[in-house]
């Protein structure tokens, strides 16, 4: 910060849309987006300082050229909707502020951000039918279970997140039986729908062994390995359990998932025998209990996301066509 090539930084997800008066837990991780002149879109590094997790987001600066481009990114438009600038020497990331913060409820520029996390769904469909294994299907489908909250939680004006994402859904779905259904029908289209919560907190203490495991043993790069870092295993805990203990056990499963299939794939590279053998019969308990535990099951659930898609995307069409939130 404060060097050539950088124009400025600002904060990014939950605690932007915090209660301000109430302590942000040291669990959680702080979000910064760093904007350079770089050629990589996006890098992330975890790092921890004064006992928080900074996440730090190092974004190219064409990723900020104008506020057009940000008013259709769902990532990026509910943060800079928010005065969540943190540094700013020649004062651009301010107007981009001013600009996203008055299109923002537009229904244009609403329509192109939930459209594009409708998009984003059928491509996690077609992620989960080019599986070569039940690992990189359940990751297709954790996508296609964000994606779906988050095009949903753009037309309502709310920001995406991912750990909360199908809890923050209960609620937005929550003003009508047709709307508590659809929410249903996606933790059902995840296979969280009948798991008790001794199930659940079950889960939790066999992916938190696994991510331990997997930070000791990890030698060759896995998907989002960044997160296998011992200053992220309270964010995994203590975040799942935040969720588990709102009464929410289906809804933190999304979490779960995502820590158990990296944390699995890092031990089945490089593991012991031993390890691969225990941790390997443990995530196969996992999408046996998820409804995943053969390939003729994937292609059921394949089907059933198609169908889901379909409803989702009428939801967010209608929604946003005629919900007296957005602007016109």
């Amino acid at each position: 910060l404060g060097q050539p090539g950088c124009h400025g930084a600002h904060l990014v997800g939950s605690i932007i849309h915090a209660d301000g008066d109430a302590p942000f837990p040291t669990y959680r991780d702080v979000d910064i987006a760093i904007v350079l002149d770089t050629d990589e879109h996006q890098k992330i590094e975890e790092v921890v300082r004064e006992g928080y997790i900074l996440e730090c987001i190092l974004s190219a600066s064409s990723r900020y050229r104008n506020a057009e481009g940000i008013l259709t990114n769902p990532g990026m438009a509910c943060n800079l909707q928010k005065n969540s600038v943190i540094v700013d020497p020649h004062g651009e990331l301010a107007r981009l502020h001013q600009a996203v913060a008055e299109g923002f409820a537009k229904r244009h520029w609403v329509r192109l951000r939930a459209g594009s996390g409708v998009k984003s769904a059928m491509a996690s469909i077609a992620l989960m039918q080019r599986a070569r294994n039940p690992v990189e299907a359940v990751h297709g489908l954790c996508e296609f279970v964000m994606y779906c909250s988050e095009c949903i939680t753009v037309a309502h004006l709310e920001a995406p997140t991912h750990r909360r994402s199908l809890a923050n859904l209960s609620v937005t779905l929550g003003d009508t039986p047709e709307e508590r259904a659809l929410h249903e029908e996606i933790l059902a289209a995840f296979g969280t729908a009948q798991l008790s919560e001794a199930q659940v907190r079950g889960f939790l203490r066999q992916c938190t062994e696994a991510f331990d495991r997997a930070i000791a043993v990890r030698r060759t790069p896995v998907p989002f390995d960044w997160k296998l870092d011992p200053c992220i295993r309270d964010y995994l805990e203590k975040g799942t359990l935040e969720v588990i203990d709102e009464g929410l056990h289906r809804e933190s499963i999304f979490w779960i998932a995502l820590f158990f299939a990296i944390s699995t794939i890092a031990i089945q590279q490089d593991g012991l025998p031993e390890e691969k053998a225990l941790y390997g019969a443990r995530f196969k308990a996992f999408l046996d209990a998820l409804g995943l535990g053969s390939a003729a099951a994937i292609e059921q659930r394949i089907a059933q996301c198609l169908a889901l898609h379909a409803k989702v995307a009428a939801y967010v069409e209608h929604f946003v066509a005629t919900s007296p939130l957005l602007e016109d």
